[in-house]
Parts: C-alpha cells; structure tokens; sequence
C-alpha cells in the first residue's frame, strides 16, 4: 500500500523536467487516473489527452492537418490507430518527449492490458515514459520488464520510527512498545512524512535521470 501523495512525485518529476529541458523542444504530456472517474478513462481518452499536449508543443503537423480533413467532412472521431500514428509523428519534431502517468493502478482492468500495450509501442517510438503505481502492476504485463527500471518507495524503518517517536511527545500515554509493534509492521509503508527535502530532491533528481528508459515508481 502507497501512502505517500504519488500525485506531489508526478508534479515534482514534471517540474525537474521542465527546468532541465528548459531551453530545447521537448514534448512533456501527462495524465492522472482517478479511482472516482475510472469508468471515462478509457485508453482512447488517455491518448487523445497526451496527444493533444504533445502536439501543442510543436506547429500543426501536416499528419494532423491531413486527419482533420479526412475525418471533418464524415463528422468521425480519430480510431486508436490514427491516434497513436499521429502522436508519434508529432513527437518527431521534438528532440525529446516525455509522458508521465500517475496511479496508473486506478486505471479500469479491462483497460489497463490495452493501454500498456500502446505505451510499449509509443516506447519503441522514442517515448520516454515514467509511471507511478503500486507495485502489484508489475506482474501484469512486459511493459515493466528490462529496459525499464522500476524505483520502488520504501520507508526506512528509523525513518518510520523517528516519526511516531515525534507523534510520542505529544501523546504521553504512547509508549516504546507500541512504537516497536507499529514500527515493525509497517513494512514499507510511507507518507510523505518519512522525507526530508533532501530526500524528496535526491529521489526526484534520480526520477529525472532514469527517464532515459521507461521507468514505473511503486
């Protein structure tokens, strides 16, 4: 279980690549799952999101232009092959794209095996692709096998244990047994209290960096 906003490392990843990529023509596009919402976050919306930011980083291409004449005069909406085709080629006029999706856990199971599908295919298309999600999606499919590399967030127990032993203080009638008992049960599990800022900047800057293959946080 993930108690630690996975939300505030997407937004912390997003930042540090744009800050890092400041001055040259990068794609960055990303799209957060929400539990509440899953029903409408089909694959085909999620594409069309990231295509839509992607192409909003480059001039209207001559595949968009192209598609748009094709589909106005039939009143159609693109089909999933047009909009993965043309996601792809906006990214070439790009010297870097970058897609982040978070909780990708949340996504709809009988979504979930196609959407992977189509990030392996847009990853042997030069995206850059960087996941959160619990850990349990790892065995679901060969989009998290190597090249990707997985960082998962563990608590470290002093870490765990430094933090209920400040939450003591304020309530007396807490006591090292307990801290014992909760410290060793929580097995991994975090929130974002367990972090200093240094750590949240060498996790991030490490994010960042890894971003040169498909990376999924669990």
């Amino acid at each position: 279980m993930c108690n630690l906003p996975l939300t505030l490392v997407r937004s912390l990843v997003i930042d540090e690549l744009e800050a890092r990529f400041q001055n040259q023509r990068v794609g960055i596009a990303y799209f957060y799952f929400d539990y509440a919402n899953q029903d409408q976050e089909t694959t085909k919306v999620v594409i069309s999101s990231l295509l839509k930011q992607v192409s909003s980083c480059v001039s209207l291409t001559p595949e968009l232009v192209a598609l748009y004449s094709s589909l106005k005069p039939k009143s159609k909406r693109p089909d999933m092959s047009q909009l993965v085709e043309n996601i792809v080629a906006a990214a070439t006029y790009l010297s870097s794209a970058f897609i982040v999706l978070d909780a990708l856990d949340d996504c709809l199971d009988d979504e979930l095996s196609v959407l992977l599908d189509t990030l392996e295919e847009l990853g042997r298309h030069s995206f850059r692709i960087f996941v959160t999600s619990r850990p349990h999606l790892s065995v679901q499919s060969n989009f998290f096998l190597p090249p990707t590399v997985t960082i998962p967030i563990i608590a470290d127990p002093a870490d765990v244990r430094k933090f209920l032993t400040q939450k003591v203080k304020k309530r007396s009638h807490l006591n090292q047994k307990i801290i014992d008992v909760l410290t060793a049960r929580s097995k991994g599990l975090y929130t974002a209290s367990f972090f200093s800022s240094t750590d949240v900047q060498i996790f991030i800057a490490r994010c960042a960096s890894e971003l040169s293959s498909r990376v999924q946080i669990s």
